[in-house]
C-alpha cells in the first residue's frame, strides 16, 4: 500500500492505464459505522426478549469506542480501474 499517486504509478508501471479511482473519506466510514451503531440499536429495541442483546449491545459500544478513538482517522480504501494497454 503506497498513496494514492504512487499507487497508480505502480499499475501504469506494469503496462496498465489508469481509468478511474475512488478513494474513501471520513464520510464514507462514518456512514459504515454508523449504520451499524444504528441496526443494533433497532435490533435491540424490536427484540428486548433476545437474551443475546445485552452483548450485542456491548460489542458495538466497544466497536464504536474504538472507532472514534483510534480508527476513523487511519482507516480508508481505495478502488482502482486500470485498463491493459
Amino acid at each position: 500500500m503506497a498513496p494514492h499517486k504512487d499507487n497508480i504509478k505502480i499499475g501504469e508501471g506494469e503496462g496498465l492505464r489508469c481509468l478511474y479511482t475512488i478513494v474513501s473519506n471520513e464520510d464514507d466510514w462514518d456512514n459504515y459505522e454508523s449504520l451499524q451503531w444504528w441496526a443494533a440499536d433497532d435490533y435491540a429495541r424490536v427484540h428486548p426478549e433476545d437474551p443475546d442483546v445485552p452483548e450485542l449491545l456491548e460489542r458495538i459500544a466497544k466497536e464504536k469506542e474504538t472507532y472514534l478513538k483510534w480508527r476513523r482517522e487511519t482507516i480508508g480504501w481505495a478502488i482502482y480501474v486500470f485498463r491493459k494497454l
